[in-house]
């Protein structure tokens, strides 16, 4: 595998992008390399990884922040639209999963299947119950941390959970968010939130004209639960151990890519409409298996869409069913990670000797 890409985020994050794969196979051994890596860093300067949502311990101000001109620029701005920008940046982590379309009426209804399914796989995953070293109450600080970041790119945007939205839709509503900034070969020119790519579509900026690059770069900035990239990423899961991390691709494959699980999927969405996903999405990370979807117990929901992804995955991938047992249990618990967690190291990691770290999950 060739096109694969390693980089460092804000907080010094490491960052894997694994090549387009057919299989799951293929997607194992694609990260082979990434675990390599960071094997050997662990082996030379014995690096502990921490794979949470969220930095258990450590606040932004305590961590560095990479001095890519991108991230300065993002640094300056986002602070000032909400309280938890920095701490986004710095100390949050994800899994991420882009799936691919084979038409745009395709693509667009895996988008809405998979922006409504956001508040339900987050919680299958919730594994962020630490910050500043303290149990926060909650199952995904991280998933909270996104909604205090900048409300017109983050989250999931009501005019979004709309069955007929069309691509063109999608365009349009980009070109309205405000901008961060533009590459130009003298360096990035900022443009903190001055602007809408609408309003530099018209009138330009500092001597310069909008690209089909700019709005690219534009797109990127976008941080969505789910958002059009060419594909469709999800990225509504906090990160979790590499053990079970291609657990998440495989509960979506299922879900997504075998049309009759999608079909019986979209009859399950249908019951709920937006609000019911907007008030999941604010809750379920504070409620965890608790708390409703709708007029239902999540609980109950979960285990649907669990058994919906399996039925999906024996006819798509067989050979990889075995990858979705981690999920099972959990429905079978009804015990988020984040619970199993507090309940292995404590209320507060502050004082704990190092070895906590190997209690991680």
């Amino acid at each position: 595998f060739d096109d694969w890409n390693l980089t460092l985020e804000p907080g010094g994050q490491v960052e894997f992008s694994s090549p387009t794969v057919r299989n799951f196979k293929d997607l194992s051994a694609s990260v082979e390399p990434y675990q390599k890596i960071l094997d050997t860093i662990t082996e030379w300067h014995d690096v502990k990884w921490v794979w949470q949502g969220l930095h258990p311990l450590r606040s932004p101000s305590e961590l560095p922040l990479l001095g890519k001109p991108r991230y300065r620029a993002m640094s300056q701005y986002m602070p000032t639209q909400a309280k938890h920008a920095l701490r986004m940046m710095q100390t949050s982590a994800s899994v991420q999963v882009s799936l691919d379309g084979v038409d745009p009426d395709d693509m667009m209804e895996k988008f809405q299947c998979m922006l409504r399914i956001v508040p339900l796989v987050n919680l299958l995953f919730a594994n962020s119950p630490y910050m500043d070293g303290r149990a926060t109450g909650v199952h995904s600080a991280r998933a909270l941390v996104w909604r205090e970041t900048e409300p017109p790119r983050c989250g999931i945007p009501r005019n979004f959970l709309n069955w007929d939205l069309k691509i063109e839709d999608y365009a349009e509503h980009a070109l309205d968010v405000p901008m961060f900034f533009i590459d130009r070969p003298g360096g990035l020119v900022d443009f903190q939130g001055s602007k809408t790519f609408r309003q530099f579509l018209k009138e330009g900026y500092g001597g310069h004209t909008a690209t089909l690059a700019d709005f690219e770069t534009h797109l990127s900035t976008m941080f969505y639960e789910a958002r059009l990239k060419g594909f469709i990423e999800f990225r509504a899961v906090d990160c979790v151990p590499p053990s079970i991390m291609l657990l998440v691709a495989a509960l979506l494959v299922g879900l997504i890519y075998d049309n009759s699980a999608r079909n019986d999927l979209v009859q399950l969405l249908h019951r709920y409409d937006e609000q019911a996903i907007l008030d999941a999405h604010l809750n379920l990370p504070k409620k965890g298996f608790s708390g409703r979807f709708g007029r239902h117990d999540v609980l109950g929901v979960c285990k649907d869409l669990v058994a919906l992804s399996k039925d999906g995955l024996s006819r798509w991938a067989p050979e990889s069913m075995d990858l979705l047992e981690p999920v099972h249990e959990r429905v079978y618990l009804g015990k988020t990670f984040a619970e199993e967690l507090v309940s292995r190291l404590g209320e507060d990691l502050r004082d704990k000797p190092d070895d906590w770290l190997e209690k991680l999950l």
